[in-house]
């Protein structure tokens, strides 16, 4: 009788669970991971982190039963806490930011009736992307939080959802000049830096980018990006008819100001290694090629290799595409996504992925996910 209940459990769970994200209108799916290696995600479950060597999974914070949705999650600087937002319902912009400890502990720091799709963070602050107020641009504001008292403020308008801190001080990201009148998707953009403390903002490169530009950084050596053109401050960057929105990947260093262009294929994404040395990609080879690849860039030969062929960019949601955002685990591991569509239904779900660089081993991690939190449900009494 036990082994039918667990098993209808992890049928529901199959069916519903890791596709939370799927629901959500504009946040992308992605997952944190701390120095240890231990993923934090979101489902509709509630709040959870999990050790894939021991296989042990950590609860944090449970939703189930309830309407609210648990979207992002970021583990802080310290990791001894992490910051993750909540949706009151599916249909819902009203977001709400909480940060938890590791005993459970949470505090709720932060409301909007802003979608929020991008969390970073210092010792000290949290910091969000939100939807601008400027509605015609359609682009993001940054807010800054206390993580320690919740007090906040608009500190940068018009610009990216990506944005990362290079110190305690100072953050990298896009700000948004104007838009393609012809193309909605395709921006005039600065790479700036912005100092907290003096409120001073720098252009260290002008660059024409689309809506999903990415941005990262080597802390203060450095930040690579998305862009489909990049050039000097000084540059001149129009807007053409017909002009394409297929993005490239850039690096710029910080001391000698070098711009270099590191690919020649298309790619909307990027993600330094922990250590610096690799740059994780989406990308595919030509404009016509439908097909998007998971890959990553050695930054010292800047070779590419593919680790997954005809990868899950993007999903298709509510009419609208979610990005779905690849991470590293480790220096050799790198976390994933498989969509799946659900057999007899018209639902889709998303299945959590490892892939080695040395030896290309692909592992199925959702599995070892459903059947642990089936375990949680049904000790809190089961669907």
């Amino acid at each position: 009788m036990k082994k039918n209940i667990i098993g209808k459990i992890i049928a529901s769970i199959l069916l519903f669970a890791t596709y939370v994200a799927i629901l959500i209108a504009c946040e992308p799916v992605t997952v944190s991971v701390n120095s240890k290696g231990e993923v934090a995600f979101a489902r509709s479950e509630g709040v959870f982190f999990m050790d894939f060597t021991s296989g042990k999974l950590n609860l944090l914070d449970w939703n189930y039963g309830s309407d609210a949705v648990p979207v992002l999650v970021k583990w802080a600087q310290d990791e001894k806490s992490l910051a993750f937002t909540v949706k009151d319902n599916k249909d819902s912009q009203e977001t709400k930011l909480y940060k938890i400890n590791l005993d459970g502990k949470k505090s709720r720091l932060y409301s909007t009736s802003k979608v929020i799709t991008h969390i970073e963070g210092t010792k000290d602050y949290i910091s969000v992307a939100q939807a601008g107020e400027d509605s015609d641009m359609g682009v993001a504001d940054i807010v800054q939080i206390s993580a320690r008292d919740g007090m906040s403020k608009i500190i940068l308008s018009n610009v990216g959802d990506f944005h990362k801190w290079l110190d305690e001080k100072n953050i990298v990201y896009f700000k948004i000049i104007k838009k393609n009148p012809n193309n909605s998707d395709i921006y005039l953009a600065e790479l700036q830096t912005y100092n907290i403390e003096d409120r001073e903002s720098k252009t260290l490169v002008k660059a024409l980018v689309n809506k999903i530009g990415a941005v990262d950084c080597y802390k203060t050596s450095g930040v690579v990006f998305t862009a489909i053109n990049a050039g000097s401050p000084n540059a001149a960057m129009n807007f053409t008819e017909g002009m394409s929105r297929n993005s490239y990947a850039f690096r710029y260093d910080f001391k000698t100001k070098a711009l270099e262009k590191l690919s020649n294929d298309i790619i909307n994404y990027v993600n330094l290694s922990p250590d610096g040395t690799k740059l994780l990609v989406k990308n595919k080879t030509g404009e016509y090629d439908s097909a998007i690849n998971l890959s990553y860039i050695d930054l010292k030969n800047k070779s590419l290799k593919t680790l997954i062929y005809k990868s899950t960019g993007s999903i298709s949601s509510n009419s609208s595409t979610v990005q779905v955002y690849p991470v590293w685990k480790d220096n050799n591991t790198v976390l994933y996504w498989n969509l799946n569509n659900v057999y007899g239904s018209n639902g889709q779900s998303l299945d959590l992925m490892s892939v080695t660089l040395d030896k290309m081993v692909k592992a199925n991690l959702q599995n070892m996910i459903n059947a642990e939190i089936a375990k949680i449900v049904e000790k809190k009494g089961g669907y």
